[in-house]
């Protein structure tokens, strides 16, 4: 995840200073705003660059790209950095809108490429665990149906794969 930082100040000022800054470099967001701020004194230093903006992002998740974050939403995004594995997290973002790592790591149900891989896998685990008799035939059975219903309980994102529990 990167991030193009300048100041207000300087934007109102008319000089379009600043520098991409990869979050991975950096062990939390204050040091990464103490690296941007020392960055645009050492180019402007006559401005006071005290209110720090966002002005690009790449691969971050749409739930923090903005201008400006408060500290909390700072400390949350590194804290997704630092995660080994983001993608739960960043599927629960896009699907609810919550940045939440216990509630998406709780919710967090499976990938499946699409939705109808993942209805198949529903059911065929639902079947599983009633012991269906060997004898019922398939056809007797409309999965489609059963997997749409089971799917009512879970909400996917489609950037990532991951379907959640939503109750």
């Amino acid at each position: 995840m990167k991030v193009f930082i300048s100041s207000y100040a300087a934007y109102n000022t008319g000089n379009l200073v600043g520098q991409w800054y990869d979050l991975d470099d950096y062990a939390d967001h204050h040091e990464l705003l103490n690296a941007a701020t020392d960055y645009l004194n050492e180019k402007l230093p006559d401005i006071n660059h005290e209110e720090l903006m966002c002005q690009d992002w790449e691969d971050t998740p749409d739930y923090f790209v903005q201008e400006c974050l408060s500290a909390s939403e700072w400390a949350d995004l590194f804290e997704l950095v630092q995660m080994d594995d983001p993608d739960v997290v960043i599927g629960w973002l896009n699907a609810t809108g919550q940045f939440d790592i216990m509630g998406a790591q709780d919710a967090y149900a499976g990938h499946a490429r699409n939705e109808d891989e993942y209805h198949e896998s529903l059911y065929d685990f639902w079947c599983e665990i009633a012991e269906l008799p060997q004898h019922i035939p398939e056809w007797y059975l409309d999965k489609d149906a059963i997997g749409r219903d089971m799917a009512q309980d879970y909400v996917h994102d489609e950037e990532t794969g991951n379907f959640y529990r939503n109750y």
